[in-house]
């Protein structure tokens, strides 16, 4: 069986759809020895390494369609989420008045309860920012 870094496989040894990686067989005295290509789930020797490794293409297509296919779950290419958030529409702690800032802990002026700065409630208000 002929196989190159970077390829998909049935590996023969744990029968998981997997790919091919490059490892370093390494000597007694921590020098290298020898490449081999192993499975990248089992660790499994699939073969020596060859000097030449067959050249990549230089386009990304197909990388999370892969990678997906590999996983077997759908993975969408790019998802873009936008927030339109009004002025006021963000009753946020951090915007509040009554919010005493401290190094160690934030304080709520009204129920003296440390809060956090993402915290809403509904005795906001807006602090004067002049």
């Amino acid at each position: 069986m002929s196989v190159h870094e970077g390829e998909n496989i049935l590996c023969p040894a744990c029968g998981a759809q997997s790919f091919v990686k490059s490892r370093l067989v390494l000597s007694d005295d921590w020098s290298s020895k020898r490449k081999v290509l192993v499975c990248a789930f089992c660790n499994a020797e699939l073969g020596k390494a060859d000097e030449q490794t067959p050249q990549k293409s230089a386009e990304p297509s197909g990388g999370t369609s892969r990678l997906a296919a590999l996983l077997g779950d759908d993975v969408e290419e790019k998802v873009n989420i936008k927030i339109d958030v009004q002025q006021g529409d963000e009753k946020l702690c951090r915007n509040c008045r009554y919010l005493a800032v401290h190094p160690f802990k934030n304080v709520c002026l009204i129920s003296q309860k440390e809060v956090d700065t993402m915290d809403d409630c509904e005795k906001f208000e807006l602090k004067n920012r002049g």
